[in-house]
């Protein structure tokens, strides 16, 4: 019985703390999920758009989606690489930063 109502308690604060969360990234013009590839952009700019895909652990068509919609917002762009132009490497932006 404690179990079943500590899980509930648990499901309840992961529910409320989720749409806090969305609702403060929202306010930056963020979606959830974005946040993370940002973060990672942070740690390192101009990594390859695959080698963000398996940080954040997206399909590809979520993280092309995901980063069509941050160089909208003109956040993040992405380049040919240079070496191996069927790669794209994503760098933040001004706005990004």
């Amino acid at each position: 019985m404690i179990e079943s109502e500590f899980r509930i308690l648990l499901q309840n604060i992961s529910i409320q703390t989720r749409k806090n969360y969305a609702h403060e990234l929202r306010e930056l013009g963020l979606h959830i999920g974005q946040e993370l590839a940002l973060f990672h952009l942070w740690e390192q700019d101009g990594i390859p758009q695959a080698k963000l895909r398996n940080k954040i652990g997206s399909v590809a068509s979520t993280m092309s989606n995901m980063l069509r919609k941050l160089e909208q917002d003109d956040i993040v762009i992405r380049k040919p690489d240079e070496v191996d132009h069927c790669i794209s490497n994503v760098y933040l932006t001004e706005k990004g930063r």
